[in-house]
């Protein structure tokens, strides 16, 4: 709120009353003002250590959380990811992948270098900013959140699902389903 010289202006229009004490403040409400020198009226400022409202926030309220907490809650909430409906029904076809080779061990060991790499891969992704302190840390959010490139997805994902529905075939060159097949 201001004060222009006639009249207080501001966002809205309040109304309020005040009374002249006999010692030449004015009081009203939430207001307490006094005369200044040059006859004009000063609003008490605002006392940061005596605030009106605390805003939720008191000394002590944030809870110290250690990092095995942290670690914990992490891994609680990648095991709740497990059952969301894009993650589980694939479940089933990554164990079938792994145990129906012909070698239990090799099974074993696939599977867990299969996992070892999918962390590997988020710890690579993450290192940078860990390491590098000028390196742009929304960079990852501007890519997920670019215009084009999500576009670029749906046209793919959209080819893809149209393709899945038969109205068209997408194969491999046979030089490459060749090479994969020795």
């Amino acid at each position: 709120m201001a004060y222009n010289g006639n009249e207080f202006i501001g966002p809205e229009a309040i109304t309020f009353y005040l009374k002249k004490q006999s010692d030449g403040t004015y009081s009203g409400g939430e207001f307490q003002l006094k005369k200044s020198n040059n006859n004009n009226l000063l609003v008490s400022t605002i006392n940061l250590n005596n605030p009106v409202n605390k805003c939720g926030i008191e000394k002590n309220a944030a809870k110290q959380t250690g990092p095995v907490t942290i670690f914990f809650l992490g891994f609680l909430g990648g095991l709740l990811a497990l059952f969301t409906p894009c993650v589980f029904p694939m479940i089933p076809l990554t164990v079938s992948f792994f145990t129906k080779k012909t070698d239990k061990s090799k099974g074993i060991r696939n599977a867990i270098l299969y996992g070892l790499f999918i962390f590997l891969i988020y710890i690579g992704l993450s290192i940078p900013f860990h390491i590098i302190g000028n390196v742009n840390k929304e960079i990852y959010n501007n890519i997920s959140t670019n215009i084009y490139l999500n576009l670029t997805f749906f046209i793919v994902f959209i080819v893809f699902a149209i393709s899945f529905f038969g109205y068209f075939e997408i194969a491999l060159p046979s030089r490459v389903v060749n090479k994969a097949d020795s």
